[in-house]
């Protein structure tokens, strides 16, 4: 790739500062694990392998204006909306300065404020239906002139989960409403082959691209995760 060319839409300085956040997470991962190790850190998942992927989708996402309800494995994300690594170690360590939660929340449970990042809980799963509770808000206030709430009409909600977790019931509940209302909710499942302890061929009978291709007005795309461009 050479200066001043454009791959996808994204040119050579904006790769570089990717490929820069996704060392910096990758590096984030390595400290945390070898801090656990030390029992200076008492939980870590870690996001390796998920970098490219989340990466090119905050290329289209705004911080602060879209709403985000991302799944522990989804450091590079967070990065890249603007969560600093001193953040990250903050929360890691149960820190009272971690400004997500004074250190009240667990680590790799992403949230902030500003950013609209909202934090999840650690099953898997129970993301999915606040996230299209929050899509369907927008809606309503734009419909209705409620003091104190304002929409801009056209954020988006994004919402990340592992192919394990799409055998859960909240995610078929959300999907449903998310559906049948049209609602912006956009879902990424990031399938890395295994839920957690089993495979994925052991989780469901079939890809979750295939799963779902009966719900009106979803549009699925499948695509390699670690192909950046």
């Amino acid at each position: 790739m050479k200066v001043g060319e454009r791959r996808q839409g994204i040119d050579l300085h904006e790769a570089i500062d990717d490929f820069r956040l996704a060392c910096i997470s990758r590096a984030l991962d390595d400290r945390e694990i070898a801090l656990r190790q030390q029992s200076r850190v008492f939980f870590q998942i870690s996001g390796a392998g998920h970098e490219a992927l989340l990466l090119g989708l905050a290329r289209s996402l705004r911080a602060g204006y879209d709403w985000f309800f991302p799944y522990y494995r989804d450091r590079a994300l967070v990065l890249a909306l603007g969560v600093t690594p001193l953040d990250i170690l903050l929360q890691a360590v149960g820190s009272a300065a971690d400004p997500a939660s004074g250190g009240r929340q667990m680590p790799c449970h992403w949230g902030d404020v500003a950013r609209n990042i909202v934090t999840q809980s650690s099953p898997t799963g129970t993301q999915c239906l606040p996230a299209v509770g929050c899509a369907e808000a927008s809606h309503y206030i734009l419909r209705r002139d409620l003091p104190g709430l304002t929409a801009h009409g056209d954020e988006l909600t994004y919402v990340s989960l592992g192919e394990g977790a799409t055998s859960e019931g909240e995610f078929w509940e959300s999907l449903n409403t998310a559906c049948r209302l049209h609602l912006p909710v956009l879902y990424v499942v990031a399938d890395n082959g295994y839920a957690i302890s089993v495979r994925a061929a052991d989780q469901s009978p079939a890809p979750i691209s295939e799963l779902v291709r009966g719900f009106r007005g979803l549009h699925v795309v499948k695509m390699d995760g670690r192909d950046y461009f």
